[in-house]
């Protein structure tokens, strides 16, 4: 139905400005990595990736910042190695804006706080609380665990918009200048609901379809067999969908742009502490994201099946912690039971995920079934899941038949061959994986 709909109905696409003359300083954004940091040698990696953002964004009112915080530790708040951290990311930064003579760079680190629920010192909330508590500090307020800023603070408090990027983003040429001129449009801005709690019309986030890069999708013969599946899934082929064409809103993945001073009102105390981790799609449901389908981003993808399938893991993990906002009343961050202010549609997309990772399940219990107690012969209900795997890729490929040469047209059916085969290898870990993370979150929501 989703492949049907998505060749029939004519994508919507949203609105922009052009900013011939360059970003005004009232769309003034900022363009941030939130990340852990392990090593001093990865703070300099990320702050060369900035630059190369820099030099493929060269804009006025566009600034540059990684947001770190340090990996969890159960023995204490300071462990060896984190101040050679901070210098590295002091030092690489006080470069760069040397380097071009402005104070474009910016480097925020928090301090680990106590969480009594992980029994652990980290970054309070992970990288839902670095969003959270960076929006805070751009709009002045100082209460925040960030204790190491090194840019010029006194551009923050003009900053209108904000890019998050996953660390393995490339961010294409005049790409930034894009995804500002689609938000700034006056039939995009965020409108809020009498109560402040969600966007009713307009959009306050937006996010680019997401391409695979051409290196990661090429370093090995699982991400080159892998890399081009689409099917559906939300969450690494985002492009034009049902949603934003039939519903006018898309599905947030982690990688946009939203307005700074809209998250600040609606999100700043709607999550409750220690439940959510996947935070990108409820922040999307209460903020109201766009999919802007003719912008993109380009994200990696993982080398091999042990990488591909813990983030899986953690995904799914996060999916199944949203099943509180499926009900009618929610808690908000300071305790009060509210009526759940997300709409129905936003209900559907956290349901479907949750249909989503019960399919593995769904076809090991069939086939277990089959060879046990379902009438008729083993081949057909094999069959069958082997046409459950096999359906989204082979329409994917019908999809691209015109496009593609003939020698393309043969290495793309033997991708589906391979990735068809590979699934039903794969069938019973992803099974026991699925299984365990949906157990494991249901047991920690209840």
């Amino acid at each position: 139905i989703n492949w049907v709909v998505n060749h029939i109905q004519t994508p919507r696409l949203l609105p922009r400005l052009e900013l011939k003359d360059g970003i005004p300083e009232d769309f003034s954004t900022m363009v941030i990595i939130p990340t852990l940091l392990t090593n001093p040698h990865r703070v300099i990696e990320l702050a060369e990736q900035m630059e190369v953002f820099y030099l493929a964004n060269q804009e006025k009112n566009l600034y540059f910042a990684l947001v770190g915080d340090f990996k969890d530790c159960k023995k204490g708040q300071c462990m060896p190695g984190d101040e050679k951290i901070v210098e590295a990311g002091i030092k690489a930064i006080n470069e760069l804006n040397a380097r071009y003579g402005q104070d474009i760079f910016y480097f925020f680190h928090r301090d680990r706080q106590w969480n009594e629920a992980q029994s652990s010192w980290m970054g309070w909330e992970r990288k839902r609380g670095a969003l959270v508590e960076f929006n805070k500090l751009v709009k002045g307020d100082e209460n925040t665990s960030y204790t190491t800023k090194i840019g010029n603070m006194e551009k923050l408090s003009s900053i209108k918009y904000i890019i998050t990027l996953d660390a393995d983003t490339q961010l294409p040429r005049d790409t930034a200048k894009k995804l500002i001129g689609a938000m700034a449009h006056p039939l995009n801005r965020p409108i809020l609901n009498k109560n402040s709690t969600r966007v009713v019309d307009g959009y306050g986030l937006m996010q680019p379809r997401i391409g695979v890069a051409v290196d990661s999708a090429s370093r090995s013969f699982f991400s080159l067999t892998f890399s081009g599946q689409t099917g559906i899934d939300p969450y690494t082929t985002a492009v034009s969908d049902v949603y934003q064409d039939f519903f006018g809103e898309g599905i947030f993945t982690g990688k946009g742009i939203y307005d700074v001073e809209t998250f600040n009102i609606v999100l700043g105390d709607a999550i409750p502490q220690n439940t959510v981790l996947s935070h990108d799609l409820l922040e999307g449901s209460y903020i109201r994201a766009g999919l802007i389908s003719d912008i993109e981003l380009i994200d990696g993808y993982p080398s091999h099946y042990i990488a591909y399938s813990m983030r899986q893991h953690r995904w799914v993990r996060g999916d199944w912690q949203l099943i509180p906002w499926l009900g009618r009343r929610i808690k908000n961050a300071r305790g009060e039971v509210l009526e759940n202010p997300i709409n129905a549609i936003s209900k559907w997309k956290i349901f479907d995920n949750l249909r989503r990772s019960l399919l593995y399940p769904s076809l090991f219990i069939l086939l277990w079934l089959a060879f046990l107690y379902l009438p008729g012969g083993l081949g057909l209900w094999i069959g069958l899941a082997v046409i459950t795997l096999a359906f989204p890729l082979v329409l994917d490929a019908i999809g691209k038949v015109a496009a593609l040469s003939k020698k393309q047209y043969i290495q793309s059916g033997k991708d589906v061959i391979w990735q068809v085969l590979l699934s039903f290898i794969f069938l019973a870990y992803q099974t026991y994986l699925m299984c365990d993370a949906i157990f494991r979150t249901i047991g920690r929501v209840f």
